[in-house]
């Protein structure tokens, strides 16, 4: 019956996936789920439609930036070195010097006048750095700004640079032409001298440029539409990048363009700009260009996802919330009901619906079983009481009429007539009436030891089990090292008799006792607990302070033998909760008893 009980109550547990509120949860998943899949297929299609319009903005865009690169090419080139200028001032002078008929004088004279030509434009533009004149005959005429140290660049650096990029500059001599230079990684602009009055070309031009007028071309971009953009020169060097650090300045043209084809997660595009003189590169990442500009919906779509989640949930919250704490509530109060709980009731604080009316019912039925439960108790209590009056004045008679001794001898002759005849349950109870009976006669001493007193409490409530053989369950916790401690004789079977008469009798179902003898810091401890009905607070608190008799016979009486033999020295401790259990503990000082010869029958059990 036990196991089927316990089986019933395991089935009464809530399971979490059968309760409200995962229903609830399945509910707020299932749609944040629906929500998802709708998103991702609006994130495909946008993904998809961005990535064209991406890049179409791109190409035009990129077509904008190489116009004004190309403007901004020539612009520079013209602003600082006019072309018909340039021509007019050094034609003539470049094309002198390859006649070897010139004296020291004019030699000189024409060395100051070609100074005198690259300073002045030097003078009027701070964006070039050094201007320098190459004639038929590769000689260098160098000319630098003062900012320049002078270790920066030479005649020597200058001529190096010239005979590398020689070969780009003889092809077309009509055009301007742009490269790096390797040892400041900036541009240098180089242009070829014409003579006018002997209508041929006479030179060279190279001047380096700040690279801080290209900014101006670039300023504006924003790098997340257009990608990056390099310019190089007619050596397919780069010679200047719209992002320092993007480009690879040690890779040509043709190499970069063929590294990132084949990769093919960037799209390259180069574009000639004057006839082939300048070509611009672009790199534009489309994939993480849609990924950045597509960033905003998606932050957009997941707040909206949570937000939608949590409107649900709290809508839910709201809606079932109510609804499933009631329940709860109702659980609650049929679980006190079914623990005898029956004034631990709780009622709702909105009324008027099927939830509260179950409560209802509830409530009522709760405290008519309360009625009927008292009614029980009180009927079952007479009886007992009646039963024990009836007993103990039966008792009373025959001890005051029979000489003790005779009513012992009597008791063993019948046991014997009855075991003769095969009864053997009534012959253990005879012996164990008598055995106590005796018990009681011949302990007359003042002091026992621990194991005759626990001996005779087992007697007692062997007799008492048998008479009430599914209301008692006993329970031993005994320490051997404290069987021969000395105690007060008598002094456990009051608290035993207690617990037995008021813990056991009041009870309705199975009343477990039990009782611990054990060592705690030097001193001997003996516990006598019931699970018993208890005792109300009110008189606990009496009991506690006063020790008064009242319907607990016998604590008084035990408290008064403790402190004439032990003094102070010695604790008597009550606890109790009503309905629930009753715990009485002596704390006694460890004496051993004297060996003295003791009767063998008298601790029999």
């Amino acid at each position: 019956m036990k196991q089927n009980r316990k089986s019933e109550q395991r089935d009464e547990r809530i399971i979490p996936w059968k309760s409200l509120y995962f229903r609830i949860f399945l509910f707020v998943l299932l749609y944040s789920c629906v929500f998802l899949f709708m998103l991702l297929y609006v994130y495909r299609r946008s993904y998809h439609q961005f990535r064209l319009e991406s890049t179409a903005r791109a190409d035009e865009l990129t077509d904008q930036v190489r116009m004004n690169i190309g403007n901004t090419l020539a612009s520079i080139a013209e602003d600082n070195f006019p072309l018909f200028r340039t021509n007019e001032t050094f034609g003539a002078l470049l094309g002198v010097r390859e006649n070897n008929g010139l004296s020291l004088r004019e030699e000189i004279q024409q060395r100051v006048d070609l100074q005198n030509g690259m300073v002045q434009l030097l003078n009027e533009s701070r964006n070039i750095e050094w201007i320098a004149l190459a004639d038929a005959k590769g000689n260098i005429h160098l000319e630098k700004h003062s900012r320049l140290s002078s270790a920066r660049i030479t005649g020597d650096s200058i001529y190096q640079i010239y005979e590398e990029k020689c070969c780009f500059l003889q092809g077309r001599r009509g055009h301007t032409y742009w490269f790096l230079n390797p040892e400041t990684g900036n541009p240098i602009l180089a242009r070829a001298i014409f003579d006018y009055s002997a209508m041929r070309f006479t030179g060279y031009l190279l001047a380096e440029i700040n690279p801080e007028v290209f900014k101006s071309i670039f300023k504006n971009l924003d790098e997340n539409y257009t990608g990056i953009f390099g310019v190089y020169g007619i050596d397919g060097r780069l010679f200047y990048q719209s992002i320092p650090g993007g480009l690879n300045q040690t890779l040509k043209l043709e190499d970069v363009l063929r590294l990132y084809r084949e990769e093919g997660k960037i799209l390259a595009i180069s574009y000639p700009l004057n006839g082939g003189e300048v070509q611009v590169l672009n790199l534009l990442d489309v994939e993480q260009q849609s990924i950045t500009y597509i960033r905003p919906v998606n932050d957009f779509a997941a707040t909206g996802i949570g937000m939608s989640i949590l409107l649900i949930a709290i809508g839910a919250a709201v809606m079932f919330g109510s609804t499933s704490r009631k329940i709860r509530v109702i659980i609650r109060n049929l679980t006190n009901i079914s623990e005898g709980r029956f004034h631990e009731f709780q009622t709702f604080k909105r009324k008027n619906d099927e939830l509260s009316v179950i409560n209802t019912k509830i409530e009522d039925t709760g405290m008519r079983m309360e009625v009927l439960l008292r009614e029980l108790i009180a009927e079952k209590e007479k009886q007992e009481k009646k039963e024990y009056e009836l007993l103990n004045t039966r008792f009373h008679e025959l001890q005051s009429q029979v000489n003790p001794h005779f009513l012992f001898n009597s008791l063993q002759a019948i046991n014997g007539v009855v075991l003769i005849k095969g009864d053997r349950e009534a012959s253990r109870m005879i012996g164990m009436l008598a055995r106590f009976l005796r018990g009681s006669l011949e302990r007359k001493a003042e002091t026992c030891r621990l194991r005759e007193e626990i001996q005779y409490v087992k007697n007692y409530l062997e007799l008492c089990k048998t008479i009430y053989p599914d209301r008692l369950e006993l329970k031993w916790d005994l320490e051997e090292c404290l069987n021969n401690m000395e105690i007060p004789t008598f002094i456990l079977q009051p608290i035993v008799e207690n617990s037995v008469m008021h813990g056991m009798m009041e009870k309705i179902d199975t009343c477990t006792i039990e009782i611990r003898a054990y060592k705690e810091s030097g001193r001997m401890v003996l516990s006598v607990y019931d699970d018993g009905v208890g005792i109300p607070d009110k008189r606990l608190a009496m009991l506690q302070n006063t020790m008064m008799q009242s319907k607990r016979i016998g604590l008084s009486n035990v408290r008064e033998r403790l402190q004439l033999v032990f003094g102070e020295d010695f604790s008597l401790k009550i606890k109790s909760k009503y309905r629930k259990y009753t715990l009485v503990k002596i704390i006694l000082p460890m004496t051993e008893a004297i060996d003295t010869v003791e009767n063998p029958e008298q601790i029999q059990g």
